[in-house]
């Protein structure tokens, strides 16, 4: 056994059919012994940690309610259901495929994780209430403060409330004067009537709300009122008696909850819920003016507010509230490492070992623990067991084959892509230049070696200076040991393989994926070029948008929700918006398009122009100008509509002119197109032409041809590099540089993205699987391997 100068053990836990074949590729095979030294050091702690938790947390009975809310919160984000507003279809089967690419394959292995995952938190949870329950009166783990700002975080009233949101500050003043408001003296005392000394009363400001919100809200009703008295109030011994719910209309909030109206704007909510009062003066209960939010204003009349039990009531909930809050993932971590070095752990690993004394000593660390009972490694040897630990005087062993087979069905495939990808690259002649790994050969001695001085005698020379004896891992570890516990190779060439090789080879397969001229568009550089040209435009433009906004949180609601009576509303609205633009005075079009949204922010319902677009609740937004390319991130429909404006300035040889003067208008897109951000019309006010490395009409050039793409291969030398032929080579050009650096450099990238090369390799690998070429040995796992697959690509559209 070892003793207490280190020794590395006489004996490590060894597989039973360490050169059982777990897939064959080509000519190779990938034993067991190889893909278990890979996956036990990418994931063998995780996986070990499993092991234990299940033995030492199987007692933990799962309460279903809890167990559901837990799963939700794991899925959703929320421990209700109900709460959540996303699509719950979609956010689960991303979910799932997140799971699948981990290496949880079938419902049943999901079901373990989850079942884990509570044990864990409810471990956790029982131990942190220990912790509580243990401390002394007079030194709470939670302080009377803490517990009191979580319940009024948490236990606010739903407020019953009427909205308005208006687009400006004058248009909230404008309909405020159509009621006889003065807009002039606007005090915290209420309204005062016109060009007098009267304050309104009680109820004249309840009918003034109730007016102001159908007169703005009509539209959301098909043009009729929304409150009329026994829909919303009744009128009672001439008293107003509000009876608001969210049933009233179904485009129609009036009851809100503070986390509601909140995802509305924060503003609003604050307002509301903590500066409007009931029961302290009706004038307290609304705004007098309008208020800023976002981008808007807003006005509100408070009407009611719900119950909320006393804090002595619920307060074994706040509490809980609060414990959960503490549970962290590394308060979780932290208990959890203590209990398992209570279970006696024994790891016969020693490369597993130093990473579970690693991790355990950052439990503490991360809880700002420095005395605590120290991780004793384990004495003892073990040709079989990986681990042992003691439950309730019991001993359990996990077994090298058990742990193989753990990791195995999880992480097997994903392991061995590596694998698989580096023979296709390897194996081939044209990419191993340095290294053959099927024939052990090397090919370039000089670059081998320098490879091999960086990425393996380094390490040999900084385990035997002892650089790694933080990590368990002293300077007479031993190399075969090490390159089996920190690696998780079988050998130097295999680590010159995964950090060095692969890579070189690999590069020389992406260039061999593409050539200059390729018959093939998908593989061809000029093609990429020509691509890269046909869909350049470049152009200053500013975009109008038509908008609805029925939740008032200033953002366009979908328009791909929107009625084909909202779009073809919405379209009329642009017609005129430009038809009214068209009769301004002003000099730009930005200009003229913005005195008519001012207009038309400040038209009332009756307005002869805007009223009935008023009425339908369409709203009105300019961008600033910005400068777009074909590279911009943009919406697809925008750039379409772009790229059309720029293409008929270029049949008009307008590219580059001046735009928005009398002789050469701004140019507007002659549709309206769909965005996240309403119905939209591009405007078009600058744009530049497409590079060319020669324009004349005689002797067109676009793009460079491979003589220009050798001399800048050339040019990009450090001098001291270049033969003195290529020192008297000419230099490219400015606008040679310029077409490169915009065609050139862009199709290389394309054609080299990993995306693509990913690809390639995907489609190489299913090649080989229908030719015999890629076996494995089980038919779970070539399921298993197509299901990654399908989850990745899932994930990744």
């Amino acid at each position: 056994c070892k003793k207490d100068k280190y020794q590395y053990p006489s004996q490590i836990p060894t597989l039973s059919d360490p050169n059982g074949v777990y897939l064959t590729i080509g000519e190779t095979k990938v034993t067991n012994e190889r893909l278990y030294r890979r996956m036990k050091i990418n994931y063998g702690l995780d996986r070990l940690n499993d092991w234990i938790d299940e033995q030492i947390l199987a007692d933990i009975e799962i309460n279903q309610d809890e167990f559901a809310a837990f799963k939700n919160r794991l899925i959703y984000g929320v421990s209700n259901l109900n709460e959540y507003t996303g699509n719950q279809e979609e956010t689960l089967t991303r979910h799932i495929n997140n799971l699948i690419t981990s290496g949880y394959f079938t419902e049943e292995a999901r079901n373990r994780y989850y079942e884990l995952e509570y044990r864990r938190f409810a471990f956790a949870k029982a131990k942190l209430l220990e912790e509580i329950a243990a401390r002394p009166e007079d030194e709470p783990y939670f302080s009377e403060s803490t517990i009191t700002s979580n319940y009024n975080n948490n236990y606010r009233p739903t407020v019953s409330v009427i909205l308005l949101a208006f687009a400006s500050s004058a248009e909230a003043k404008k309909l405020l004067s159509q009621y006889n408001v003065d807009i002039n003296r606007i005090s915290p005392l209420g309204w005062y009537k016109t060009n007098t000394d009267v304050l309104f009363t009680e109820e004249e400001v309840k009918q003034i709300f109730i007016d102001m919100f159908n007169n703005q809200y009509a539209y959301k009703n098909n043009g009729a009122d929304i409150l009329v008295p026994g829909t919303g109030y009744t009128v009672e011994d001439g008293k107003i008696v509000f009876n608001l719910t969210n049933s009233i209309n179904e485009n129609v909030k009036f009851v809100y909850t503070y986390k509601e109206l909140s995802q509305v704007s924060s503003t609003i909510a604050n307002m509301v819920f903590n500066t409007l009062k009931l029961g302290e003066g009706f004038h307290k209960s609304f705004t007098t003016g309008p208020i800023l939010y976002l981008s808007n204003f807003f006005m509100a009349l408070k009407v009611s507010e719900s119950t909320v039990p006393p804090l002595e009531e619920v307060r074994d909930k706040v509490v809980d509230d609060l414990v959960n809050q503490t549970l962290t993932a590394d308060k979780i971590k932290y208990y959890l490492y203590v209990e398992r070095e209570k279970a006696n752990v024994q790891i016969y690993d020693e490369g597993l070992e130093s990473l579970f004394a690693e991790y355990y000593d950052e439990a503490f660390t991360n809880q700002q623990i420095t005395d605590y009972k120290k991780y004793v490694k384990t004495t003892g040897e073990s040709n079989s067991n990986v681990a042992e630990i003691t439950v309730k005087g019991n001993k359990k062993t996990l077994s090298a084959d058990e742990f193989f087979t753990r990791m195995k069905n999880m992480h097997g495939i994903s392991t061995s892509i590596d694998y698989m990808n580096h023979y296709i690259v390897l194996s081939n002649p044209k990419y191993a230049k340095i290294y053959n790994p099927l024939t052990d050969t090397i090919i370039d001695q000089e670059k081998y070696q320098e490879l091999y001085t960086k990425n393996v005698q380094k390490y040999k020379d900084e385990l035997a200076k002892g650089t790694f004896v933080t990590i368990g891992m002293p300077a007479n570890y031993g190399w075969e040991n090490f390159l089996r516990d920190y690696f998780g190779v079988m050998s130097d060439q295999e680590l010159m393989i995964y950090y060095a090789l692969y890579s070189e080879g690999l590069s020389l397969f992406t260039k061999d994926q593409y050539s200059f001229d390729d018959e093939d568009p998908e593989r061809s550089v000029t093609a990429q070029m020509e691509k890269i040209f046909q869909e350049f435009f470049n152009v200053e433009t500013f975009a109008v948008a038509a908008y609805y906004d029925y939740d008032l949180n200033t953002v366009a609601d979908d328009p791909e929700k929107w009625t084909t009576e909202q779009a073809d509303n919405a379209d009329a609205f642009l017609d005129k918006v430009f038809e009214q633009a068209a009769l301004s005075t002003k000099k730009t079009i930005k200009e003229r398009l913005t005195e008519v949204s001012d207009a038309y922010k400040l038209a009332s319902l009756d307005d002869a122009v805007w009223g009935d677009y008023k009425k339908l609740g369409l709203r009105l937004n300019i961008t600033t100008e910005s400068t777009y390319t074909a590279s911009s991130t943009l919406h697809e429909n925008m750039k379409t509509a772009l790229k059309g404006i720029w293409d008929q300035l270029k049949e008009e040889k307008l590219v580059g002119k001046v735009l928005d003067t009398t002789t050469n208008p701004a140019r507007i897109s002659d549709y309206s197109f769909k965005t996240t951000t309403g119905l939209n019309r591009a405007v078009v006010i600058a744009s530049k032409n497409a590079v060319y490395i020669n324009d004349s009409d005689n002797s067109q050039v676009i793009y460079p041809d491979a003589e220009l793409i050798r001399i800048y291969e050339i040019y990009k030398k450090p001098d001291e590099e270049k033969t003195n032929e290529e020192l008297n080579e000419r230099k490219p050009s400015p606008e040679e540089l310029k077409a490169i650096d915009t065609y050139y450099t862009p199709a290389i990238k394309a054609l080299e993205a990993s995306s693509r090369i990913d690809k390639i390799l995907v489609s190489i690998r299913a090649q080989m699987i229908a030719e015999n070429k890629l076996i494995f040995a089980s038919e779970t796992d070539k399921q298993n391997y197509q299901a990654l697959l399908d989850a990745y690509a899932a994930l990744n559209k």
